[in-house]
């Protein structure tokens, strides 16, 4: 039996991330594994967080027009908050994140909900786009 790639808020988030981004020179990716997005660098990792990185995927992934993963994106659902194996790997992959330069951004179902025309997300985008922008013209 197949099985269903994107719950209902993802596939809202993918829509909102692909919407916002059409016009632009970003690209999105869902449910990359983190070994693809990090390439092979083993000497940079310890052991628990290389098997982490081997089992593990990001919601979403934009990359710039280089391929180069520029923002990932993770949807955290209700469980985020009930479970502490759910917390402790959202630590793992913030953490992993964090090291590699990679800005992740973590988002719930009220970063979907539309407030005049826009919603959260697309608006936290627009300003990561704006932001390349200016920071590219100020370099």
């Amino acid at each position: 039996m197949l099985k269903k790639f994107l719950n209902t808020s993802e596939f809202k988030s993918l829509k909102i991330i692909e919407k916002t981004l059409k016009n632009s020179k970003y690209k999105v990716f869902p449910g990359l594994p983190l070994y693809a997005v990090f390439g092979n660098r083993d000497n940079e990792f310890n052991r628990e967080e290389k098997r982490y990185i081997h089992e593990s995927t990001f919601d979403f992934v934009i990359f710039n027009e280089k391929s180069f993963p520029q923002l990932a994106i993770e949807f955290d659902g209700p469980v985020h908050d009930i479970y502490k194996k759910k917390r402790m790997s959202d630590i793992k992959k913030n953490r992993i994140c964090m090291k590699q330069g990679l800005y992740l951004l973590r988002i719930r179902d009220f970063h979907l909900k539309e407030y005049e025309k826009i919603t959260i997300l697309e608006y936290i985008l627009l300003r990561f786009i704006r932001w390349n922008i200016e920071r590219n013209k100020l370099v």
